[in-house]
């Protein structure tokens, strides 16, 4: 039956060996990874994991062994002999070798476990070494073989609790530190948004005293009919900014009439150009106008298309204005060009009025869009920073669950204490400051809700506390004795524990140590 398939299989390789090889790579890789998860004991069965190692070895391993063997065949060819043989080999592991564990690496870290390339980069940087050390000292031919153990070994960080021979440098310890690593930054990153939502909303309080404190800025029903009013002028923005714009150009359009009417009366011509100042022997005129204006520098204004523009049709009333107050302050009552000015200012001033009705309106529905603007704003800061409210509480979901997973797991692999180590930390507890005996109770109570804590002659049965508990303790009680300058209390020994016990010892203690660390950090 065997040799039948073997048969088949050897066919299959030749008539179809990229196929072949493809399909080879992704079954062996698959294989391997679900005999690892069998062999290693992790009590749920990830199929996700498998399926994305069998697409990287049929979409890359195997194509790329097939096309590398090809290339080598075309830079060795025509030559055989042991000394080739040593070439061929010595040229994949210089080349091949590396190359693969570092983009294994690389997928795995990023899109089997979906970690960040932060996080990513700096485990290949911290296990790149041990993992190509362990490939070139493995056997060539046993390459598939190899692949699977290298497999294990760049996931040495992951749920699976890796068998001893594979692991390299990466021990048990720094595997599940580096999981409270990586909480470390994920929650690092989530109080910077938290003070930023803080920062927003305690800013918006601010902007609105009579806001009731620990409110929200609008009510929920208020807030959802303004975001609703959002959308739609949002999606009417570019409708009301060419309206607004026609507007513009209707007012501008009426008050060119009235300048027109002006510009041609017949004694227009005095303040068609600027003062000719020189000409005219006026020595002292820019001592008595401070600033001169003519309707071809309005013209020019009006015309222009840099920043030197008029904003407004009274802009450019103002300035008209100016032109015949300027001639009328410089020049006398009885002076020919005073009375020019006075005639045509009040003929101006009688047209200004007919068209002030609908500058003001415009004026007013000016300041409405301007207002609608401002809100528009605000609501939309408003919802980028409910959804980052909201993202928080999701990120803060996977956190938690994350704990409670590296809870689980640290269960597992802890040791329980010995009835000589929790007579050991009960004497320890008596040396400790009033203070810290406080705080000591604090931990007990956190995790044990039938703890009264408040009781004045405090009773701690080590006995009825979790394991967790108890190892919490005991590094808070090592490192308060430490802080005092006492000798904490050798609550470690343990003559009987063998090999294997002493490695759980190992892990455990620098567990609960980072768990102490961590409960540091989040209540410190």
């Amino acid at each position: 039956m065997f040799e039948i398939a073997l048969k088949k299989y050897l066919v299959q390789l030749q008539l179809h060996p990229l196929r072949t090889k493809a399909i080879t790579a992704g079954v062996l890789i698959g294989t391997s990874d679900v005999v690892a998860q069998k062999t290693s004991g992790v009590k749920k069965f990830q199929l996700r994991r498998v399926l994305l190692l069998m697409l990287y070895g049929f979409a890359y391993s195997g194509p790329f062994g097939h096309f590398f063997h090809k290339l080598m065949d075309l830079i060795f060819r025509g030559k055989n002999g042991k000394k080739t043989v040593a070439k061929k080999v010595l040229l994949e592991q210089l080349t091949s070798s590396p190359w693969n564990n570092f983009l294994f690496m690389m997928y795995y870290g990023l899109v089997v476990e979906g970690r960040t390339w932060d996080l990513v980069r700096n485990k290949i940087r911290k296990d790149f070494p041990s993992v190509q050390l362990t490939a070139w000292k493995s056997n060539p031919e046993g390459e598939a073989i190899a692949q699977s153990k290298s497999m294990e070994t760049v996931n040495g960080d992951a749920i699976v609790v890796v068998p001893q021979e594979t692991m390299g440098n990466v021990s048990d310890v720094e595997s599940f530190n580096q999981q409270v690593d990586e909480i470390f930054i994920q929650v690092d990153q989530l109080e910077q948004n938290l003070n930023e939502v803080e920062q927003f909303y305690s800013s918006a309080n601010k902007k609105q005293p009579n806001t009731p404190k620990g409110s929200s800025i609008l009510k929920d029903k208020d807030r959802d009919k303004l975001f609703a009013s959002f959308k739609r002028r949002q999606q009417d923005a570019a409708s009301r900014e060419a309206a607004a714009d026609k507007r513009m150009q209707e007012l501008m359009r009426h008050f060119g009439k009235i300048l027109s009417q002006i510009t041609q009366h017949k004694w227009a011509g005095p303040f068609m150009q600027p003062v000719d100042v020189v000409g005219l022997g006026l020595h002292d005129y820019y001592e008595v106008i401070e600033k001169p204006m003519d309707f071809s520098t309005i013209k020019s204004k009006m015309e222009a298309r840099d920043g030197n523009v008029y904003k407004n049709v009274r802009e450019i009333c103002a300035d008209v204005r100016l032109i015949f107050k300027n001639a009328m302050k410089y020049n006398k009552e009885r002076d020919d060009v005073h009375v020019m000015a006075k005639t045509l200012l009040e003929k101006f001033e009688t047209q200004w009025l007919k068209l002030l009705p609908k500058v003001d309106e415009e004026e007013k529905r000016r300041k409405e869009e301007e207002a609608e603007m401002q809100l528009d704003m605000q609501l939309a800061q408003d919802a980028a920073h409910a959804k980052m409210a909201r993202d928080l509480s999701t990120e803060l979901g996977k956190v938690d669950r994350h704990l409670d997973e590296l809870r689980e797991m640290v269960l597992q692999n802890c040791r329980r204490m010995s009835t000589e180590e929790k007579r050991r930390l009960s004497s320890a507890i008596a040396k400790l400051s009033p203070e810290d005996i406080d705080k000591a109770v604090e931990i007990i109570a956190q995790s044990n809700p039938d703890f009264q804590a408040a009781r004045e002659d405090v009773e701690i049965n080590m006995d009825v506390q979790s394991e967790s508990t108890l190892w919490k303790l005991k590094f808070f009680i090592k490192d308060a004795l430490q802080g005092q300058g006492k000798s904490s209390p050798n609550i470690n020994e343990d003559n009987n524990l063998n090999n294997n016990n002493r490695r759980k010892r190992e892990i455990c203690d620098a567990l609960a140590k980072t768990s102490q660390k961590r409960s540091k950090k989040f209540h410190g």
